[in-house]
This record gives C-alpha cells, structure tokens and sequence, in this order.
C-alpha cells in the first residue's frame, strides 16, 4: 500500500472508528434507558460484541474470500445504524429489534477490523510494522475521543432516532473516504496457504510471549465490563451528569489513550520495551479502575480515567505489532480476528457474570474487586512468560 493510500486509511479507520464507538455509546446508553437496569447495559454491550466470534473463529478469512473492498463493511454498518434509528424511534416496545439489529452492525465490524488491520500491514518490514502499529492506534483513538461525546451530546439533546442516524451518516463519510481515496481492495489468502483457524492456535502455543500475553489479555477483559456497567451508573447516580457525563467520560478515555499513542509513535520502543511494558500496562490498568470505582465528583473521575487510559495504546500495539513480525502474511487476518475473539469474546462473558454482580456489592466496590484481581492475572502471567522464555533459552543453548 502506497504512502498516500496508507494516510486514507487512517483517516477513513478514525472516522469509521468514531461511528463504531458512537453506535456502542448510543446501543448501551438507550438499552440502559428503555430497560431500566445494568442487565440491559450488557445486553446492548453483548450485542455489539458477541458477532466478534464469528470472526474470531475463521469467519475473517471466509470473508477475505468473498468481500472485495474494506469500505463494503463501513456501508453495510451505515445500513444497519439507519434500522436501529428507524426501531429507536419506536420506544420500549422495539428494544429486542433494538438489540438485534446492534447484533449485525457488530458483525460488520468484527470482520473489517482484523481484515484492515491485515491489510496494513501488507509489505511492511522491521520497525516500520510497529510504527504502522501505533499510527493505527493514533487513527482509533482518535475516534474514541470523537465518537462518545458525540453520541452523548446528541443522545441528550435529540434522542435516540437522531443520534442513530448520526451514526449512520459517519459510517458512510468513512466508507466514502475509503471508496475515494485510499487503497481499500482486500489481498485474498494465497490458494496454496489459506486463511486457517487450526494454524493459528498453533502458532500461537508455540510463542513464548505470545501465548502468555493473550492469556493475560483473556482474563483482565473477562474482567473489564465492569468498566462498561459502572460506567454509565456512576455517571447518573453517583456523578450527577446524565448522558453527556457519560458521553465525555468515554471520550476522555480516548484522549488519554491518543496522547499515550503519540508518545509511542514518538519513542519507537523495541520490541523487548514493547512487551515488558504491555505487562506494566495491565498492571495500570487494574490500580486506575478502583481509582475511577471511588471518584468522588466526575472531575475526578475524568482525570482518574484519561490517566488510566494512558497505557491502554501499548497493549494493543504490543500484540498488533508481534503478529505482524511473527506471523506469515497468510494467516494474520485470522490471528488479528482469534485477537479480537480473546478481547471481546470474552467480555461477552464478563458482561453476563458481572451485570448480576454490581447489583450486589455496588459499583464501586466492583470496580475495586477487578483492579485487584487484572493486578494478581498479569502479575502471574508475566511470571509464566519468564519461565517459558527462560525454558525456549536454555533449550536453544543446549542444542
């Protein structure tokens, strides 16, 4: 992919990368509203994000297959935000369409971004696949900071319909700038090496850090929806600040994340920086989420969570960048898709373990329990990287 195809892609993915988070904003904060409930919270979370297992499992190469352009994706998600904003307007009674629809805009983002991903890194050698990495991050931060506070501003002063259709209309200004002006053709798997699920896990039981990093990875998302349930609870009972406290407190987050991102863009850490430090990331991760459980005012709240944000970038950066050097070209669609699985598919689990729990000890007190244990999972995790990189050395010395 040519330099100026590459600066489309990243303006289109931030873009896209807006209506993906304004849609998730907009899906939690309405089934939260028509519901009445944090089970409702995860059921609108769970609708965005259980599609990622289609992908996860070797749907992303079927699809590599089939769909010819990246931007098929971004109109197809524009199509299906306009019939969430047609089923919003309806109210309570249209919340299972509501959630069904959600379910299928998830899908089309499940299969774009490990394929988007894939196809940046196309060609790409040495340091200039973490480099490609971080500028990738610095696009979907970028929309993170954007989208929520978006759909929040909207959600609070128009509704639900408006802000859908808002959603609709930002899915189809990425797809547009993918069509127009960035290199969006999909490079299909090789015949003699396709696309392979089986593959995968092998290669990644054979990664000394690899495997320990997913592991990690698997058990603190199982942990981060109660980032997602608390979140908006904390923002209309305990912050006072409705849907627009909400919206930015997302944004924030992605503030954080873009200026930590910059930062890495800047250091271009080496590879043994970049996976000691996606340990210390966690690590940060699990002190900043009781920090945000027991924020006082949303001020505190906001300055605890753009602080927490701040090693979030690295993580994805880390595993991005390692698939990209380790992995042949044929199979890193799929490995970014298994990425994605071990990321959100296990936060579908977490979101249903969790919801019944914030209503027993309170979100507070939630976020706590989880900063403690994402703490003790990586501490354990980077033990067990140690001792498999310590085996593989010793191994290669005697022979």
């Amino acid at each position: 992919m040519p330099k100026s195809g590459r600066t489309a892609y990243y303006v289109g993915f931030g873009v896209l990368f807006a209506a993906d988070t304004m849609l998730l904003a907009a899906v939690i904060w309405t089934a939260y509203r028509l519901g009445g409930s944090a089970i409702w919270i995860s059921f609108g979370a769970i609708a965005f994000s259980l599609p990622v297992i289609v992908a996860g499992v070797g749907g992303t190469g079927v699809a590599a297959r089939w769909i010819p352009r990246l931007s098929h994706f971004a109109w197809a998600g524009a199509l299906f935000a306009l019939l969430v904003a047609a089923v919003a307007a309806l109210g309570s009674s249209a919340i299972w369409w509501l959630l069904a629809i959600s379910l299928f805009a998830g899908l089309t983002q499940a299969l774009r971004l490990p394929l988007g991903q894939a196809q940046l890194m196309e060609q790409a050698e040495g340091e200039e696949i973490a480099h490609r990495a971080a500028l990738y991050e610095v696009a979907s931060r970028a929309g993170v900071v954007v989208g929520p506070a978006v759909a929040g501003g909207l959600l609070a002063l128009f509704g639900p319909t408006v802000a859908f259709v808002a959603v609709a209309l930002t899915y189809a200004l990425g797809a547009g700038l993918w069509r127009s002006f960035a290199e969006d053709q999909i490079t299909p798997p090789d015949r003699e090496m396709p696309y392979a699920f089986g593959r995968g896990l092998a290669l990644i039981r054979q990664d000394g850090w690899l495997l320990p990093a997913l592991s990690v990875r698997a058990g603190c998302n199982l942990l981060w929806p109660a980032f997602t349930l608390a979140l908006p609870i904390l923002a209309a009972t305990v912050w006072h600040a409705g849907a627009f406290g909400y919206g930015l407190s997302r944004s924030v987050w992605g503030v954080g994340t873009v200026a930590a991102t910059t930062v890495f863009v800047w250091l271009r850490l080496n590879r043994a920086q970049r996976q000691s430090g996606y340990f210390w990331c966690w690590i940060g991760s699990g002190c900043g989420f009781a920090l945000i459980g027991n924020a006082p005012a949303l001020v505190w709240a906001l300055f605890f969570i753009a602080v927490t944000a701040a090693g979030s970038p690295l993580l994805h950066i880390a595993v991005n960048s390692h698939i990209a050097e380790r992995v042949p070209r044929h199979w890193r669609g799929d490995l970014y898709g298994m990425q994605r699985l071990v990321v959100n598919g296990v936060q579908t689990i977490g979101l249903l373990a969790l919801a019944p729990l914030i209503g027993l000890v309170g979100s507070a007190r939630l976020m706590d329990l989880v900063g403690v244990l994402m703490v003790v999972l990586t501490a354990l995790g980077w033990w067990w990287m140690a001792r498999r990189q310590a085996t593989a050395a010793s191994v290669e010395g005697a022979l």
